[in-house]
């Protein structure tokens, strides 16, 4: 017996950013790990699915979060390493 799957799901497309976050991306922001007791959706997910109109992937949890003089976001991981690429910030210790 082979080890497939019986459905191929389709990939995750790449994440993007939102323009309601662009003030944000003016300052370098200060990362830490986000454990929330109750799940909390990302916010850059939510604004994305906000500006596509409700059409679009289901926002993913929050696991990392992001700090600015602006205020504190709070990022799933795709989008957590899309920021830190923007600003040139490696992926950290291992």
């Amino acid at each position: 017996m082979r080890n497939q799957p019986m459905v191929d799901f389709p990939k995750a497309p790449p994440p993007t950013l939102s323009k309601a976050l662009e003030g944000h991306r003016v300052y370098a922001g200060a990362y830490s790990k986000y454990n929330p007791v109750k799940r909390v959706a990302c916010d850059e997910c939510v604004n994305v699915l906000h500006e596509a109109g409700g059409v679009g992937q289901p926002p993913l949890g929050a696991k990392h979060s992001r700090r600015t003089p602006l205020g504190q976001l709070r990022l799933c991981t795709p989008h957590v390493e899309l920021w830190r690429a923007i600003e040139g910030i490696g992926k950290g210790r291992r």
